[in-house]
């Protein structure tokens, strides 16, 4: 069995970027950056209170290509899924074969 297929979904990744508001004032976003083929695993869920607001935290694992260019600033976006980069990690057992990166869900 060979990497690629085992990476069954396709995500896009953001990085963060400035853009000029409308009045002229620097606004903080996300931009396009790239769209790789991955492995999206469900590690665990929590649900929180927060000022009277139920919020739903999802912990996933990304499993894609070692040479993928993904930083702990971006954003990933799996669907109508979107996830902060909680960790980068290129130095595990298998860094020749997959680059593993954590993400959190928050709903």
């Amino acid at each position: 069995m060979t990497l690629g297929s085992l990476l069954n979904t396709t995500v896009t990744v953001e990085r963060p970027a400035q853009t000029r508001g409308v009045y002229g004032e620097m606004v903080e976003s996300f931009a396009y950056h790239a769209t790789l083929s991955g492995r999206l695993q469900h590690k665990n869920g929590r649900e929180m209170m927060f000022s009277d607001k139920n919020t739903l935290f999802s912990d996933y694992t990304l499993y894609v290509d070692p040479n993928a260019d993904v930083s702990i600033k971006d954003r990933v976006i799996h669907g109508s899924q979107k996830f902060e980069v909680k960790a980068v990690d290129p130095n595990h057992d298998n860094k020749d074969v997959y680059m593993k990166v954590d993400l959190l869900e928050i709903k």
